[in-house]
């Protein structure tokens, strides 16, 4: 092992160890998906309920959580759409696992983001989640996926940018934040892999060594051929070539930097968690005081957010009513079905 992937693993130690769910398996990795499809939603879905039921393509769709969520949720019938075979079969599966809760209203289809098999203006809305970093040409990706909105419809983006701190992509293998500034892939890939390797050898359940071998072998097909060097500069300016374009919402979603993301010069580093809004609106045209408006009035809404919780605090010190707690929601993770004789999976299936 290199000297310079022993200093990875080293600074790994310094920082703590991110920690994240769907290792498990496909299904498992698909539910999470769907779960946090639940979460990010709340968002921008609101804003989207002129056109439910209307169509919806989900690009790069991966296991297909997100897309299942949107076909049974308040949006309309559902195409997902990604590049990875891998990806498509696993989507297919976990929609027929959901039974009659997406019958007819979710098809997933192999193909490039870059050149989609879909006619213009078709749908409703446009979304794309964790995708943005990973296509091999962004800007043309963005410029496909416009194409494909009606007028009056919207684009939906979530993604972060690559530069960012967790942009290494390397999952819980190396975790130390801004690694891939300091690091060659090389060097990222070489100390990822002597973790997995040192993981590996304290398995003895083969089920669990397989399914930790499925996952690290994912997590670097990623990590080697599929992360772009986009930065938030970059899309910004990529939105103002959209015509016909409306800017709803820009937000950052991450909290604990969204100040910091808003620093000249070096606010791309913790721009995390960027959720976008366009509405295809005749005649509108993205400019830069509109990008700058946006972002402005996502810090004073976190700013309020943090008065507001400040003064909630201080009433409670104070011996104020607490308050009434809100109630946790139900589980956004749908039951499984066991598979039943006679099931068929994968994109075909009918």
């Amino acid at each position: 092992m290199t000297l310079s992937a022993r200093l990875v693993l080293l600074l790994n130690r310094l920082f703590p160890r991110v920690k994240l769910r769907g290792r498990a398996g496909k299904d498992e990795y698909s539910r999470v998906s769907y779960g946090f499809a639940a979460l990010d939603a709340a968002n921008w879905i609101p804003l989207l309920d002129r056109w439910s039921g209307g169509a919806v393509v989900d690009v790069g769709c991966g296991f297909g959580g997100r897309t299942v969520y949107y076909a049974e949720g308040r949006l309309g019938p559902t195409v997902g759409l990604d590049l990875l075979a891998i990806n498509t079969v696993q989507a297919a599966r976990f929609a027929r696992l959901q039974g009659n809760d997406t019958k007819g209203r979710c098809l997933i289809v192999q193909a490039n983001a870059e050149r989609a098999p879909l006619a213009d203006e078709q749908f409703d809305a446009v979304i794309c989640s964790d995708c943005m970093e990973h296509f091999p040409d962004p800007r043309r990706t963005l410029a496909e996926m416009w194409r494909l909105v009606r007028t009056g419809g919207a684009l939906v983006l979530e993604f972060s940018p690559s530069w960012t701190r967790t942009g290494s992509h390397l999952g819980d293998y190396v975790w130390t934040p801004w690694a891939q500034w300091a690091f060659s892939r090389r060097t990222l890939e070489e100390a990822a892999t002597e973790v997995y390797r040192r993981r590996r050898a304290g398995i003895l359940d083969p089920e669990e060594a397989r399914r930790q071998e499925e996952w690290f072998g994912f997590v670097m097909e990623v990590h080697r051929c599929y992360l772009n060097e986009m930065t938030l500069g970059q899309f910004t300016g990529w939105l103002t070539e959209l015509p016909d374009a409306l800017l709803v919402r820009l937000d950052q979603c991450h909290t604990r930097t969204k100040g910091l993301a808003l620093i000249p010069w070096i606010g791309g580093m913790f721009a995390e968690g960027i959720t976008c809004v366009v509405r295809k609106v005749p005649g509108r045209r993205i400019g830069a005081a509109d990008i700058r408006r946006a972002r402005t009035a996502d810090f004073v809404r976190w700013m309020g957010n943090i008065c507001i919780g400040g003064l909630r605090r201080v009433r409670r010190l104070l011996g104020g009513s607490p308050g009434t707690p809100r109630p946790m929601e139900a589980s956004a993770l749908p039951p499984m079905r066991r598979p039943r004789e006679g099931d068929s999976y994968g994109p075909g299936a009918s």
